[in-house]
């Protein structure tokens, strides 16, 4: 995930005076099931990086340590700050008995992964800890750990569990299947009772005595293990989980005031919710010796809101392939549905425990029909991620997970799942899209080709729906599995429903390639690509002008915008620093020179002085300010009119033509390019030097200020 959205959490609406603006502070309270900071467009005060005493706007350095946990005392010391938390052993999983209450000292790049406080009271943190955005609870920019590295809105991802994020070192972000696993201890009921996501019983034993707003005697909390669940103005604790939902959603845990169950969800990751950590078992230390080397699968961003239908009656436009299995030389039909390339049938390649209906014949069809440690791989015959994962136990694979795939191809995660339906048929009768038009009462609109291919209880095959895995464990012996079924089934439904369901059952299995599809690559201008020439950025109806750089002789287009001249090009002069031993202070991305030539250079806050060439200038709030007026307040008419995606590219309507070049930490972690323009402002009357940004997803201008190891590009404006 990004700074795309809520970006550095510091950024403001760029108004009238360039003042900061603060957050509605109206009186009404956050509604009773889930508490959200501010809807998207609304601002943040220019000083914050999250409510609370541990906001910092000087340089910032990042500090772990071990953190120390007291068996005795029951007390968890976050080396960090050292912040001690209560903890308590509920079964045999420890858990922090507080909501962590951690303040990042800086935002974690990939998304704002700011804290906030419940109203915006410090006092408030200090009782309900600190709510984050998913983003922030998975420490999206790996400042900690890798694990969660990525993760964010709009980004499918997948995570090295366990993932630590934003919890001390030794303790994680719980999985679903561990809330499963608290469910069982608390309810005593097999996890499969679970197998909605809900404990009819495990929600006032969870609650504290107090705190919470009671309606009802019976939906009283009664704190019985210690793990003292406050409700976030009396009236809910929402808890994240590390599970990705989608580009849009993550898993949660919920608890409210009028129920007395515990309900496990999918909800989006733009919401601020608490965190609690649970100590790293015997299984999560494994995990973790085992994949020091291991990098995180990169995110997978969304680049469309809606796939359009590819075939119909009369025509079938869509971007068929074909994959053929080394192993058994098998040969499937595949299909492009926006970034993804899937089988376009069902895997049959047999193992010593798959199962074919009527003697074989079905699966020349309808393929085999596996068990979930088969779909898997939980012997390691293919790939060692998920080596051992199966019934009886809670694993923390690799993902993606080969499995039985094919090389090349993985079995989905319920993420990736939900793409594709949220990008193609969002909303009811989703089924339709995706099912077969010759074997039951389907449309096939993207080649999909779902046929009725479940295998009952008697283990022969039933025409009333479809079923398959994904890789998503939520607890011992259960796991997420898609179906579809026809609509004189029992539940009357076209939809495709994502359930939990016993290991033990049989299901079908389509792989999903590894590679994102090419017809979302280099192919298209409407996104960003290194190797497209910045002229081709430009606006051809723009009468620019030229301004040559008299230090290295480089020529920029030049554009008058009102009575200021701007530069229409990002600065790519190069500035060393005073001595040769220090750190560079201005660098191409990605340390890429020939990219210098697409994006210009990023510059560290000591550049500025010498940036901008004789008679221009680095821009000031007046500067902007009467560009900001000119363009009626909208970021859209200083965007280029490609780079940013199809459904985000500007108007470009004066020629100012912004690219979203994205920006760096020092000249070694860099970020959202695609999505984000961002451009320093002259140092101001109390030294620090702010900064403008467009983002891809806003139409708005913010202004913020930033760290000085940061680097963002330079727009001159002419004396």
């Amino acid at each position: 995930m990004k700074i795309l959205k809520y970006i550095l959490a510091l950024l403001v609406f760029l108004v009238m005076s360039f003042a900061a603006v603060a957050c509605d502070d109206s009186s009404s309270s956050p509604s009773s099931d889930e508490i959200q900071k501010t809807d998207k467009d609304s601002s943040f005060s220019s000083d914050s990086r999250g409510s609370g005493k541990n906001s910092s706007s000087s340089k910032i350095e990042m500090r772990d340590a071990e953190s120390i946990y007291d068996e005795t005392a029951n007390t968890l010391t976050d080396g960090r700050d050292g912040h001690v938390y209560r903890t308590v052993k509920i079964g045999d999983q420890i858990w922090m008995a507080e909501n962590l209450n951690y303040a990042y000292l800086q935002p974690t790049l990939n998304i704002d992964s700011s804290s906030f406080c419940y109203a915006d009271g410090d006092s408030t943190c200090e009782k309900f800890g600190r709510l984050y955005y998913w983003s922030a609870a998975m420490d999206s920019a790996g400042i900690f750990s890798k694990s969660g590295k990525g993760c964010g809105f709009n980004n499918v991802c997948s995570p090295i569990y366990p993932v630590r994020g934003v919890c001390p070192k030794g303790w994680h972000l719980p999985m679903t299947a561990e809330w499963s696993v608290l469910f069982t201890t608390i309810d005593g009921r097999d996890p499969y009772f679970h197998k909605n996501s809900v404990s009819s019983d495990a929600g006032c034993p969870l609650k504290s005595t107090t705190g919470w707003k009671v309606t009802d005697e019976n939906c009283r909390g009664t704190d019985d293990f210690g793990f003292s669940a406050l409700g976030v103005g009396e009236q809910s604790a929402n808890f994240w989980s590390s599970i990705d939902d989608g580009g849009l959603f993550a898993h949660n845990l919920l608890l409210d005031y009028y129920h007395c169950s515990a309900h496990e969800g999918s909800i989006s990751k733009e919401k601020v919710f608490s965190v609690r950590c649970i100590m790293d078992d015997e299984a999560a230390e494994n995990a973790k010796k085992d994949r020091k080397s291991i990098e995180p699968v990169a995110a997978v961003p969304q680049p469309v809101k809606k796939i359009e239908p590819c075939k119909s009656d009369s025509s079938d436009t869509c971007k068929y392939g074909t994959l053929t299995d080394s192993r058994d030389g098998k040969t499937y039909k595949t299909v492009v549905i926006g970034v993804y390339t899937w089988m376009a049938e069902n895997l049959n390649y047999e193992t010593e425990n798959s199962k074919c209906p009527d003697e074989g014949v079905d699966c020349l069809k309808a393929g085999q029909y596996y068990l979930w440690s088969d779909a898997v791989d939980s012997a390691g015959r293919f790939s060692s991620n998920s080596k051992g994962c199966g019934y009886g136990k809670i694993c923390m694979p690799i993902y993606p997970i080969r499995g039985v795939c094919p090389e090349g191809w993985h079995l989905p995660q319920s993420a990736e799942w939900q793409e594709l339906f949220d990008y193609t048929s969002p909303g009811s009768n989703q089924g339709d899209k995706f099912k077969s038009s010759t074997d039951w009462n389907g449309y096939d609109l993207y080649g999909f080709s779902v046929i009725p291919s479940q295998i009952d209880s008697s283990q022969t095959r039933d025409n009333e729906y479809a079923a398959f895995w994904t890789s998503i464990e939520l607890a011992y012996n259960l796991v997420h599995s898609i179906s579809v079924k026809t609509t004189s089934s029992w539940d009357k439904t076209d939809d495709f429903i994502l359930y939990g369901d016993l290991k033990t059952s049989y299901k079908s299995v389509r792989c999903v390639n590894d590679t994102l599809a090419k017809a979302y690559s280099k192919q298209s201008m409407d996104y960003w690509h290194w190797d497209v020439p910045k002229e081709k950025r430009l606006n051809p109806d723009i009468a620019y002008e030229t301004m040559k750089d008299p230090r290295d002789g480089k020529v920029y287009k030049a554009v008058k915008i009102g009575d200021r001249v701007w530069m229409a090009e990002n600065l790519n002069y190069e500035i060393h620093p005073e001595y040769a031993s220090d750190p560079p202070i201005s660098w191409c991305p990605y340390n890429k020179e020939e990219w210098c030539t697409v994006a210009g250079r990023f510059y560290k806050v000591k550049a500025l002085a010498n940036a901008c060439p004789e008679k221009w200038h680095l821009p000031t709030k007046e500067d902007w300010l009467a560009l900001y007026e000119i363009v009626e307040h909208s970021g859209d008419k200083l965007k280029s009119t490609s780079g940013w995606g199809a459904d985000a590219n500007g108007t470009d309507d004066f020629g100012f033509s912004a690219i979203p070049v994205g920006g760096s930490q020092g000249n070694d972690y860099f970020y959202d390019a695609g999505e984000l323009a961002t451009f320093w402002l002259a140092q101001e009357d109390n030294g620090k030097f702010g900064t403008i940004s467009l983002l891809s997803d806003r139409s708005q201008i913010y202004q913020s200020s930033s760290a000085d190891n940061y680097g963002f590009s330079v727009r001159c404006v002419k004396d």
